[in-house]
């Protein structure tokens, strides 16, 4: 309402200005829904009379006489009653002011007292927020602007609520909170840029003062028990500082450089300090500010805790094995010291005094509980897993031990006494203390059934609050000396929320299956809980109200897109609270509205933000978490031990793994292997102590079942872990054995043996077998059924050689040389791609083909080849003797011949040398032994009949005649077929054969091996060829003469010693530029070239050129009419050949185009491409040289 006379803006219910007193204007009716009351109804009255009616006398009427008396002046008097009479009222008034505090008051009387102060934010829409410190009721003009335009920061303050640590400050709007009991503000906040503010204001003053400024990534902070003293924690780049705020000066370093906190008393703060390997302990105590250390540069030192009180440290002793060392934290003397373990997994002190306890892991791998006091440690409990937890003061310890995923107990220790009190069992039982209510709360889990207890903190009074099927107990939310506690449940349909009373079964349904649910204050009296939520996932949260001794619930406000925070008002007759009216950081309003809702919500401050109330604190619960349970450090705590040499059997159900444990010693080698039945597919892991992985397998015992090889790198427990794949379930066995071994359990191949086997659809069969050191051996597998793969392997499963086919083209051969004495393993595979029997056999030697059949000289063996197998044949061959395998298939397979040496190696192989589709093999050995001929199909797809024979002689000359230095031999060349010769020749000597011939025939050298060394087709006369070879060695050559293409006909063959040539280079004819040269070759320009490598019948000539010029030189001679097919030339000047042409010009003459590299000398030769000389009338040219 603004005030039509002084412009002041009051709030809707103000009848009259709070500023000059104006009355309200009336209303304009609006649109929507406003609230009207109802005029009140005023009895009507009779009407008057006309006339007024007589007046009736009943009595005489007797005059009296009138008696006037002297009048006195006694003004003074009057005037003193008026002056008490508006003291009273000015009394009363004030009195009222006092106790009833009205809202429209505008100003503040520093005498009287208010608690009706809130800290409310403005946000804007970039998220930045104005804080605002004013009354209740007040306009936000008349607050005062404590920061603006500043973000919210990461902190956290706490203080001691009933001797229960508690947040100072509520969410989420954490910028602030009231000191409790005092006239003061506390507010933090951010500049967005790494600085956080912390100031403190007095109410009556309304003048911040700044406690702590700086850059932080993480300010923490307490408010001491006499609500002046603040103790801060500044964490930035991992380091922290610490700082100490007096009586509302600026607070300032302590115990500087350690991670500092303070003790659950807050009377002392601890720091501890690390440099490289040590650690300090210091102490500062806030009562007298006295500093000690009790720990000064310690090495292997642990985890450091203080007591509640801060009278003693309990740190974790590493020097050897761990262990708990006591000791007083002022003077540091040791007053206790634990038993060696094997870890220490948690330690920890009573909020108030120092009675403590530790949980420690013993070599076993069980936890043990300890009662830590200045009379030593004692054993309380020990198990596979533990929590603890111990009451305000220390009287009893309360623990909790059993299996961790299945049943525990609860116990309570009587520390005075040292009785144990079993409260409860239960499977996925836990617990948490409450020591603001003295009470421990418990659930438990069975068969999908949630239970909820609470206890006394002796162990007594155990009483059952809750008991349904479904659910799970996410917290207890209580707050300290209020009758109820409230149980928020979850299940898969959603949020379950019931209040109790903790000390009988009171249940109250508060909201059931609700996608969300806040918890926002409870009443002073406790009766009545403030919550916020919404029942569906698409729901707004709303605000809501219940009445704990009614059971009932009602809708306070359902008009907002959700609700923030909200809390009582002081006389719990309203609720104040912050609704979200969008998605906007801005989108927000506190609102306030009467408990029995009978007007609708009032806004008090749109666009804003409520951060806290002076009369109580935002969100006052204490929530329960549950106590950690422990569990042992080991992989598998209470695993079944296990030990090599011995076999168990066991089964696995779905979805679990079994574990065992195994006691390793240093660098002890052990197998261990799964033999699985009814079809489960299991793998094996192996992990140390600590649960680090060490290694696994899945199938390398057959292709199914695991098989794992450990070598232990320190003595110590180890841990097997057994799963399987899926859902599958059934029965196995464990075994071990001592050592190392591939393939453990399966059957043992010996030198000699031939086994049988048989493949089934896992693709995959062992044989073992011993072997020493360089021991020769041959495996082989023979089916005709499977395409098998051999794969040796040593003990430690490195494979160390494999084969395919090379048995026969589908079965394998393996050849191996032992490198070390032990364990083997062969390894049968046929990927699971077949099934059927095998035999596997282990000869010692090298066999290259196993059953193998001879063939001798002159021998011809016939055969088949089929679906990619091969046939070998072995041969015993003579050092420098030259052998022929040919083959001829009646069937004109394509087949292929491969020569083995006796250990497997290949040394050569042929396709189609004795013409398509038929192969030739020639080879000379240079030591005498076996060899090996196969014989197989060119694809998988040949098939068909062969027949091979075996001849001395290279390739295409078996069966040579004899032929010597001055012989004349006449033959007969026959289609695709060589006439061979052998002579044994001397190394250095040029040798000269020359054929002649009606037939066009091509003359072939070959060494003693059959490869060739020179090949000639018309280097002789006309179509004859001619060889000129300078023999490279003393030994067998062959010579050959067969037709060019398919000519046939009869031929003589000379072999004599080359008859001296003069070098073609030796007087060459200059020639010059731009003249025809004539020549005729005739008998005696016979030549023999050395860099061509041939002779023929022709002329040498020479010319000087420039580099980059480019000449042409051009022979005609069968356009002139000659008989000569000339061929032209060109050399450098070191007679190294650079170009030639035949019929570049016109028919068959010559034309040679190029281009010099360089200056110097180049030499031509014109020769006869026919190799055939005349005389001047017919085989002559002319030569003529010119540049282009």
């Amino acid at each position: 309402m603004i005030c039509p006379n002084c412009g002041t803006e009051n709030r809707d219910s103000y009848k009259f200005c709070g500023q000059c007193g104006a009355p309200r204007p009336a209303e304009t009716p609006v649109q929507g829904t406003v609230y009207v009351p109802e005029a009140p109804t005023i009895p009507k009255m009779a009407e008057a009379p006309v006339e007024s009616p007589p007046l009736q006398v009943s009595v005489p009427y007797t005059p009296v006489p009138v008696i006037k008396p002297r009048r006195k002046r006694r003004g003074w008097l009057t005037c003193l009653i008026i002056f008490f009479i508006l003291l009273c009222l000015g009394v009363v008034a004030l009195v009222g002011i006092a106790f009833l505090k009205p809202e429209w008051l505008p100003f503040d009387i520093p005498f009287l007292a208010r608690d009706n102060n809130l800290l409310i934010g403005y946000p804007n829409s970039d998220g930045e927020t104005d804080l605002y410190l004013l009354r209740l009721g007040q306009t936000i003009d008349k607050g005062t602007l404590l920061a603006e335009g500043v973000v919210h920061a990461n902190t956290n303050f706490i203080f001691l609520q009933q001797d229960t640590i508690a947040n100072l400050s509520g969410y989420p709007y954490d910028f602030g909170a009231f000191i409790p009991g005092q006239p003061t503000l506390l507010y933090w906040y951010s500049n967005g840029e790494g600085e956080i503010t912390l100031s403190r204001v007095a109410i009556s003053d309304k003048q911040p003062v700044t406690l702590w400024e700086d850059d932080t990534e993480l300010l923490r902070g307490a408010l001491l028990p006499n609500l002046e003293d603040i103790f801060l924690r500044s964490e930035q780049d991992s380091e922290q500082s610490c700082f100490l705020s007096r009586t509302g000066a600026s607070a300032e370093e302590v115990l500087e450089s350690g991670i500092c906190y303070l003790t659950t008393d807050f009377s002392t703060v601890f720091a501890k300090f690390y440099a490289d390997t040590e650690i300090s302990a210091r102490l500062l105590t806030l009562a007298d500010n006295a500093e000690y250390t009790p720990l000064d540069a310690l090495e292997n030192i642990g985890v450091v805790e203080i007591s509640g009180d801060g009278t003693r440290l309990a740190y974790t002793d590493l020097e050897d094995a761990p262990n708990v060392v006591l000791i007083n934290s002022q003077d540091g003397s040791t007053l206790v010291e634990g038993s060696d373990a094997y870890a220490v997994v948690d330690q920890g002190f009573a909020e108030r005094g120092h009675i403590g306890y530790f949980i420690s892991e013993n070599n076993d791998g069980n936890l043990d509980l300890y009662l830590l006091s200045d009379s030593g440690a004692s054993l309380i409990h020990s198990a596979l897993s533990l929590a603890a937890e111990v009451s305000l003061n220390g009287d009893h310890i309360i623990y909790m031990a059993g299996d961790f995923e299945g049943e525990r107990t609860l116990n309570v220790r009587n520390v005075s006494s040292g009785n144990d009190v079993e409260v409860i069992r239960g499977d996925h039982l836990r617990f948490d203390l409450a020591n603001s209510l003295s009470l421990i709360f418990i659930s438990t889990v069975e068969d999908d059934e949630l239970s909820v207890y609470s206890a006394n903190l002796d162990g007594s009074g155990l009483v059952n609050l809750f008991t349904g099927e479904g659910y799970l107990l996410r917290n207890v939310y209580y707050v300290p000396g209020q009758p109820y506690v409230f149980l928020l449940l979850s299940s898969q349909d959603g949020l379950t929320l019931l209040a109790t009373r903790p000390d009988q079964a009171d249940e109250f349904q508060v909201v059931e299956n609700w996608s969300s649910v806040t918890l926002l204050d409870t009443s002073s009296d406790g009766l009545q809980l403030l919550y916020a939520g919404a029942e569906a996932v698409d729901d707004d949260a709303s605000l809501y109200l219940a009445s704990l001794d009614a059971k009932t619930s009602a809708t306070l406000d359902n008009h907002a897109d959700g609700i923030s925070n909200g809390l009582f008002s002081a006389d719990d007759q309203s609720v104040i609270y912050t609704a979200l009216t969008g998605s906007g950081p801005d989108d927000a309003e506190i609102r306030r509205i009467q408990t029995d809702a009978a007007d609708p919500a009032e806004v008090l401050y749109s666009d804003a933000v409520l951060v806290a109330a002076q009369w109580d604190i935002l969100l006052p619960f204490q929530i329960s978490y549950g106590a950690l349970l422990q569990q042992s450090t080991s992989y598998c705590p209470g695993a079944q031990e296990i030990t090599a040499g011995l076999t168990l059997e066991a089964n696995l159900e779905a979805g679990v793994r079994n574990c065992y444990r195994y006691d390793g010693i240093a660098d002890e080698s052990v197998t261990f292997w799964i033999e699985a039945v009814d079809g489960l597919d299991t793998s094996l892991t192996l992990y140390d102590r600590q649960g680090n992985y060490l290694d696994s397998d899945d199938y390398g015992l057959n292709g199914t079942d695991p098989r794992l090889i450990a070598t232990f790198p320190e003595d110590g427990i180890y841990y097997l872990e057994i799963s399987s794949f899926g859902e599958n379930t059934g029965g196995y066995s464990l075994s071990s054995v001592g050592g190392v071994n591939y393939c453990p359990g399966v059957d043992q191949l010996a030198v000699g043996d031939e086994l049988s086997g048989m493949m089934d659809d896992v693709g995959q069969v062992f044989y073992g077998f011993t072997a020493v050191e360089n021991q020769d051996l041959t495996f082989w597998v023979e089916s005709t059924d499977l395409d098998p793969m051999l794969s040796l392997y040593d003990s430690q499963g490195n494979m160390i050689n494999s084969d395919d086919n090379n048995r026969d083209g589908i079965d394998p051969l393996l050849i191996t040389t032992i490198p070390e004495d032990g364990n083997y393993c062969l390894e049968v595979n046929t990927f699971g791609f077949e099934t059927g029997p095998f035999s596997i056999s282990m000869v010692e030697g090298s066999v290259f083909c196993p059953g193998a059949g001879q063939i001798n000289l002159s021998d011809t063996v016939t055969g088949s080849v089929a679906d990619g197998r091969r046939t070998c044949y072995q041969v015993n061959g003579v050092a420098g003797t030259s052998y022929t395998f040919t083959v001829n298939s009646p069937t004109s397979t394509d087949t292929v011949l491969e020569l083995y040496d006796a250990t497997g190696v290949m040394l050569d192989s042929d396709d189609d040398s004795a013409g398509y589709p038929n192969p030739m093999l020639s080879f000379t050995p240079s030591d005498a032994g076996t060899y090996y001929i196969v014989i197989r199909g060119y694809g998988t797809g040949s098939a068909g009949e062969y027949e091979m024979t075996l001849s001395e002689g290279p390739r295409g000359c078996s069966d040579a005649l004899p032929i010597q230095l001055g012989d004349i031999v006449n033959g007969t060349v026959q289609a695709d077929q060589e006439t061979c010769y052998v002579f044994d020749g001397t190394g250095g000597v040029t040798v000269q054969f020359d054929v002649d011939s009606y037939a066009d025939t091509v003359l072939v050298l070959y060494d003693e091996d059959g490869n060739e060394l020179f090949y000639n087709d018309d280097g002789g006369e006309g179509l004859n060829p001619r060889i000129r070879a300078l023999l490279p060695y003393s030994g067998r050559y062959y010579i050959a003469v067969h037709g060019y293409a398919s000519n046939t006909g009869s031929f003589t063959l000379s072999f004599q010693i080359a008859p001296e040539v003069e070098d073609v280079f030796a007087n060459p004819t200059f020639l010059p530029a731009n003249t025809r040269l004539r020549g005729v070759i005739t008998e005696a320009d016979y030549f023999y070239n050395e860099t061509l490598s041939f002779t023929n019948y022709g002329h040498a000539y020479y010319f000087d050129g420039t580099g980059g010029q480019t000449i042409q030189i051009d022979v005609f001679a069968d356009s002139l009419g000659s008989e000569i097919d000339p061929i032209v030339y060109l050399f450098d000047s070191n007679g190294i050949y650079l170009v030639s042409d035949d019929d570049g010009g016109i028919d068959y003459d010559s034309q040679l185009v190029y281009t010099l590299p360089s200056s110097g000398r180049y030499y031509v030769i014109v020769a006869n491409l026919r190799g055939a000389y005349g005389t001047s009338s017919t085989h002559f040219y002319e030569l003529l040289l010119t540049n282009r």
